[in-house]
Formats: C-alpha cells, sequence, structure tokens
C-alpha cells in the first residue's frame, strides 16, 4: 500500500496496475484495504502473486540500465 503521491514512483504505478500494490487517499482506505487483506485469504494471495511477479520480471533492471549508460560514457 501507498498513498496517492506516486508520480515519482513508476514501480508503485505499475503494481498498482498490475494489482499488486493499492493506492490508499486516507486512513480510512489504509484500514479498510488491511481489513480486506487479512479476512480474505484469495485477494491476499493474488496481491501477493502479482506483487512477485512484478518483482521477478524486474531483476536485473539496475544492470541493464547501466549497460545503456555507460554506451554514452
Amino acid at each position: 500500500m501507498f498513498g496517492p503521491k506516486i508520480h515519482n514512483s513508476q514501480e508503485a504505478k505499475k503494481l498498482a496496475e498490475t494489482g499488486g500494490g493499492i493506492i490508499i487517499k486516507n486512513k480510512k482506505e489504509a484500514y479498510r484495504n488491511i481489513k480486506q487483506l487479512l479476512t480474505n485469504d484469495e485477494l491476499c494471495k493474488s496481491k501477493g502473486e502479482a506483487a512477485g511477479n512484478f518483482v521477478l520480471s524486474n531483476i536485473g533492471a539496475t544492470e541493464k540500465i547501466l549497460k545503456e549508460v555507460y554506451k554514452y560514457i
């Protein structure tokens, strides 16, 4: 879960788009989402799998970026 100010975080945006993250606007939304995750095993599992898949799909991203940067140095 993250707050609504994610304009500088491509990772947070992508996590939310792929279902692995939840954007919350206030405490009430945070409590509601936490309760849903704690009481709905399927929802919790699907969010966890989506987040895990996101992480796995981005392994090595820093190395790829640095390789491109080094071409210009």
